[in-house]
């Protein structure tokens, strides 16, 4: 007699990785800008403005890409049974078996921008050395403006991509002359602004005096509307009086 166990389902772990890389795609020039401001801005801050300059060209874009991972574990037995077999005298006994699992699967998605095979190109100009020797700064190492670029940009050899960094004295005079007239305008003040200024002022003091004046003409007071009282003599005015009433008796008698 034999012993056969058949297992319709068994216990197992399984790491699964599948990849669907599409094919990659002309790179896009908003990619390869923002990855040269990048490394402009990293290397400006350890050179100074104007001192480097980047260009990031050849690359391809990586596309969507997928990562899929199935899991089984935690067996459990959900059936068990035992079937015999009796043939030409000989009896074969097998047990069957049903197992539970669980199983976990999981879906990573990469998304799509990522510049491969790149090329990187940099020149930059090393800071001069000072006037005072014994406080000037330490020269720069030429190692520590590749690390920064090698970070930066994420250069790797394996997958095509290129770097050349090279130290150049470069041309400054047009930024240095952009940089003398912005300092000349923000100090100096133009003549147009002076007049402006005077004009504003001469029209707002005769606006000013305008104004003043109708107010004092307005509270004035006109000579015909309040004549001035006269001095009283009570001699006048009795012989005013007198001559008044001769004069109505005079006009009362009858004619002749």
């Amino acid at each position: 007699m034999s012993n056969r166990l058949t297992f319709v389902s068994a216990y197992f772990c399984l790491g699964l990785g599948l990849l669907w890389p599409s094919a990659p795609v002309l790179a896009n020039p908003v990619a390869e800008k923002a990855l040269e401001a990048k490394i402009q801005g990293q290397l400006e801050a350890v050179l100074g403005p104007g001192k480097a300059k980047v260009t990031v060209s050849g690359g391809a874009e990586r596309a969507r890409r997928q990562s899929r991972s199935v899991t089984h574990h935690n067996p459990q037995t959900a059936h068990e049974r035992i079937v015999s077999e009796t043939r030409a005298g000989v009896t074969r006994r097998k047990v069957e078996r049903i197992y539970t699992y669980d199983h976990s699967e999981s879906l990573a998605t990469e998304a799509s921008g990522t510049l491969t095979q790149k090329s990187v190109s940099v020149i930059y100009e090393p800071p001069a050395p000072g006037e005072d020797p014994e406080n000037a700064p330490p020269p720069l190492d030429p190692a520590l403006v590749e690390t920064i670029v090698r970070t930066t940009a994420r250069i790797n050899e394996s997958q095509g991509d290129q770097l050349q960094i090279s130290q150049v004295k470069m041309d400054t005079s047009a930024y240095d002359r952009l940089k003398a007239e912005m300092e000349k305008a923000r100090q100096g003040t133009p003549f147009w602004l002076y007049g402006l200024c005077a004009l504003g002022g001469i029209t707002g003091g005769v606006g000013l005096g305008f104004f003043l004046a109708r107010r004092r003409q307005r509270k004035a007071i006109p000579a015909w509307e309040n004549p001035p009282a006269l001095p009283v003599y009570p001699g006048i005015m009795a012989a005013e009086a007198r001559l008044s009433v001769s004069a109505n008796q005079a006009l009362e008698q009858p004619r002749a």
